[in-house]
């Protein structure tokens, strides 16, 4: 007998609405609404009424992604040594990956000279594999060689950057008008091939800090901007459009994430449209990436359950091509095993969860497609606040873009270091017993040997790199060349782990690491709560606490933080018991060890003036910035300065 599930009533919202409103007891409805940083509210149900509209109010085509594999495009450590990276890359590609994708840095010598690129690319099937370069500006010329390369003919894949975007990390102003002609003339050198040389970066906005909705809207007006420019140069909006890529960063939000690919269709129909072309013609070609904001040096392998869950959302929205950051991308000491796991993440996704053989599979959800339209109305008002301004190019040019970017940051960070947002590893459940990772190393510019290489255009970029000439020299040369202060994108816990770091090298230093006293008053039911969420609190600073169970005297409290010789102790019990025994003991301590710092478990609001008169210096909470308290007790206990 056929199973129809008709003998089941469906309810109505409104019916649902009852029975939840009765479950919350006197609470409003409205307590499970939830506001997302971007300022959309997530209600706990979606039915189709929710979604009835969005086709008229859009007034915008969906174009539907095509169920074709994406390309795995990993991100190879560069190996200073072009036969080691020879080897590395063919070792990736017989393994899965699909793609040859690279960040260029002038520090890296084969990246410079185009005998030895292809002496470190001569693996690699052009037919079958695309390539994906970021070059920054100094090192655009890399179009330039590579076109004048008789071995490395990629067919398709981008090698470029976005001026726009990377102007938004520097304080100074970059050479854009330089920047652009090469870019045109790259372009338009290159219309015979598919290779993009147009390139807009919302990674960058994204790993400074910026939400869904902001990194939306600043991909469409740098995509906008960066066609009017195409086009005040001679190159075809047709050509601009055919030759762009969009690389765009995958965060930790999953619906989010799903919904924010989505309405980046949407948005690229209507810039297509309003150019006078059929959205048919000209699809976005997205590139899909870890972001960076979430990832984190301690604890690092909770990176792969981050990445995972990146790659699957990047996967149901549809994307060309994705790379996956290995685990242990931020440390010092990365190596092939992380890179390896990377790469089989994605391989999964495709051979086992078959994640590319459906189109758009979030299609139809009621929840993601009315969160695919609230992302697509808010990014095309910002989007439409930017025009305002003059163009993307006058807004970032103010500061503009930069400002709305840090407000998000500082706000995003505020709500890590009250612990609204978690970290696993880093605010929440630190890991003492894991070595702290050392950082990587940032690469930095190398220095321009003095040249007498006179290059005016791309024309003659191609024939003195086709010779010889070195990347660095031509960016001299062309004016593309940028020796300010790169103010590198951030990740959220850059600070916690500058506190580790701080314990690290004291401890290396002097061999010790500081303890902080736990004086638990009365029964386990009064303190075990208070004493458990210190502990986890000040481990997040890398401290040693010492907890010996409760006590039921004064006395004998005071005794113990004595004879532990430590250099600070925290107060755990309840609001009721903190009126009798705060005084004494703070007092107390105070009288026997001068410079001992005294915390309270709590934050009774009545209380805080006496208690503060009595001795208390900090007061650890549920509300507390758990990173300002970790700071200040590492300046008192010499930690740091």
């Amino acid at each position: 007998m056929p199973l129809t599930f008709d003998e089941f009533p469906v309810p109505t919202l409104d019916e649902w609405r009852k029975v939840a409103e009765a479950s919350l007891k006197g609470k409003p409805f409205d307590t499970l609404i939830t506001e997302t940083i971007e300022g959309i509210d997530l209600r706990p149900l979606y039915d189709a009424s929710h979604i009835e509209l969005l086709t008229q109010r859009l007034a915008m085509p969906a174009p539907t992604a095509n169920p074709v594999p994406w390309h795995i495009a990993q991100t190879l450590s560069p190996d200073l040594d072009p036969e080691a990276f020879h080897q590395h890359l063919q070792t990736a590609l017989e393994n899965g990956q699909t793609a040859v994708s690279l960040d260029y840095s002038p520090s890296v010598p084969w990246l410079n000279q185009l005998s030895r690129l292809e002496a470190a690319l001569a693996v690699v099937n052009w037919s079958q594999f695309p390539l994906y370069i970021r070059t920054g500006l100094n090192g655009l010329p890399l179009l330039a060689m590579i076109h004048a390369s008789r071995k490395i003919n990629p067919q398709s894949g981008y090698i470029g950057d976005d001026p726009y975007a990377l102007q938004t990390r520097y304080d100074d102003p970059l050479p854009r008008r330089q920047v652009l002609d090469f870019i045109a003339q790259a372009t338009t050198a290159s219309t015979a091939n598919e290779m993009g040389t147009l390139l807009v970066r919302g990674d960058v906005y994204q790993d400074s800090g910026a939400h869904a909705v902001q990194e939306l809207a600043f991909v469409l007006a740098s995509a906008v901007q960066q066609i009017r420019d195409m086009q005040a140069r001679d190159v075809p909006a047709q050509t601009a459009f055919r030759k762009m890529h969009l690389l765009i960063a995958i965060g930790p939000q999953f619906f989010t994430e799903i919904a924010k690919l989505r309405a980046l269709r949407w948005l690229w129909s209507q810039i297509v449209t309003a150019f006078g072309l059929d959205v048919a013609d000209y699809p976005p070609h997205i590139h899909a990436r870890s972001a960076q904001w979430n990832k984190t040096r301690l604890d690092a392998h909770t990176n792969l359950l981050r990445t995972t869950t990146e790659g699957i959302a990047a996967t149901v929205a549809g994307v060309e091509s994705l790379e996956l950051f290995a685990f242990d991308a931020l440390c010092a000491d990365k190596g092939t095993f992380s890179e390896r796991l990377a790469r089989n993440q994605q391989i999964i996704m495709q051979q086992e969860a078959h994640l590319a053989q459906v189109a758009d599979s979030a299609a139809g959800s009621y929840y993601v497609e009315c969160l695919t339209d609230q992302l697509a109305q808010h990014a095309w008002t910002l989007f439409q606040q930017v025009e305002a301004k003059g163009g993307f190019a006058e807004a970032v040019k103010t500061g503009w873009v930069q400002s709305h970017i840090n407000e998000t940051r500082q706000l995003r960070e505020k709500r890590i270091m009250k612990r609204q947002d978690v970290l696993i590893g880093v605010n929440l459940y630190a890991n003492l017993d894991e070595s702290v990772p050392s950082p990587q190393v940032k690469t930095s510019d190398v220095g321009i040997t003095e040249s007498n290489l006179k290059v005016a255009n791309y024309s003659d970029a191609k024939k003195a790199l086709s010779k010889g000439a070195h990347v660095p020299d031509v960016a001299v040369s062309l004016g593309l060349h940028v020796a300010a202060t790169l103010r590198h994108g951030c990740h959220a816990a850059a600070y916690f782990e500058s506190l580790r770091d701080n314990m690290a090298a004291y401890h290396h230093q002097t061999g010790q690491v500081p303890r902080i006293f736990l004086m638990n008053m009365g029964s386990p039911v009064s303190y075990k709560v208070r004493a458990d969420f210190v502990r986890s609190f000040l481990e997040v600073g890398g401290f040693d606490v010492i907890d010996q169970g409760g006590f039921d005297t004064i006395g004998s409290a005071i005794k113990a933080v004595v004879d532990a010789n430590v250099q600070a102790a925290v107060i755990c019990s309840t609001d009721a018991l903190y009126k009798e025994i705060v005084e004494p003991l703070a007092r107390s301590l105070k009288h026997v060890q001068s410079d001992i710092r005294v915390i309270l478990a709590g934050y009774p609001p009545d209380e805080v003036p006496d208690f503060e008169t009595y001795g208390i210096d900090a007061f650890i909470h549920a509300q507390a910035n758990i990173y300002a308290i970790n700071q200040q007790l590492q300046e008192w206990l010499g930690v740091s300065s």
